[in-house]
């Protein structure tokens, strides 16, 4: 980190001090070690990439946990420990009302 600077309130801050001050100190972090590893005018472009990266890892992860709360919640149902509306399945083999359910609660948080 000893090559992390950024200008603070009290005038250059390095390190630590610097990412807690930084709106973005990973993407900051991204950028100055491309610069430093590739050459000049490549940082920017790779702090798009990791961006781009955690983007989907995060997109990712929310499909992930959606199909598990779907068919938990089925496996509950089946169990009686849910309604058995939750184990209704549609033609495919989707429990539709999990899925609604989930969806929901997904977009509410």
């Amino acid at each position: 980190w000893s090559f992390y600077a950024q200008m603070g309130p009290y005038g250059l801050e390095r390190g630590f001090r610097a990412a807690a001050i930084s709106s973005a100190p990973l993407g900051d972090l991204a950028e100055i070690a491309a610069e430093q590893a590739i050459g000049d005018g490549v940082g920017e472009r790779w702090m798009n990439v990791v961006a781009c990266s955690v983007l989907m890892a995060v997109f990712g992860s929310i499909l992930s946990a959606l199909v598990t709360a779907v068919r938990f919640s089925e496996a509950m149902a089946l169990d009686g420990e849910l309604p058995q509306l939750f184990a209704v399945q549609n033609d495919a083999g989707m429990p539709i009302y999990g899925v609604i359910a989930a969806a929901l609660v997904t977009f509410v948080i």
